[in-house]
């Protein structure tokens, strides 16, 4: 429970941290289900909105915690690659394309040394259920080493 609320206000804060892109209230919304991937140095939860609409942007986030002593890397390209999804148009601003979403195009916050969130919108173009999938390039570091990870990502979202 602890855990849960940490979170709610950690993304409260980055939304009052990230300036104003128009979008959509439900984009903010990121009570939907998440899912979340361990490795021995860091967590990634991986956050839908409750829901979106049809033809209105929203968006996902990337939870990355650094653990057990690591810290967020500051100067590694943080950059999530969507997986092409006929259900929905990514709105990622990155020069590599719409499904590419990084640090160098402004998705990525450090919120903490030890957190960071990446978003990623996109622009549903049917009503159900629909996931988005693609590959977290991220990094943490210790005092002795940095650890260069690519995660998949899956996340579960409902269009009205």
């Amino acid at each position: 429970m602890r855990t849960s609320i940490l979170v709610a206000c950690s993304l409260m804060i980055v939304g009052c941290k990230r300036p104003s892109t128009d979008v959509a209230p439900s984009a903010n919304d990121t009570t939907g289900k998440s899912t979340v991937s361990r490795g021995k140095s860091f967590e990634i939860e991986a956050r839908g909105p409750a829901a979106c609409h049809v033809n209105t942007e929203c968006a996902a986030l990337v939870r990355l915690k650094a653990l057990g002593g690591f810290h967020i890397n500051k100067e590694y390209p943080y950059r999530f690659l969507a997986k092409a999804n006929p259900a929905a148009k990514f709105a990622g601003k990155d020069p590599a394309g719409s499904e590419s979403f990084s640090k160098a195009a402004g998705d990525f916050l450090i919120d903490s040394e030890s957190e960071a969130t990446l978003s990623v919108t996109f622009v549903p173009n049917r009503a159900g259920k629909m996931t988005i999938e693609g590959v977290y390039k991220m990094s943490v570091c210790s005092d002795e080493a940095c650890e260069i990870e690519q995660s998949p990502i899956s996340i579960d979202v409902t269009v009205l």
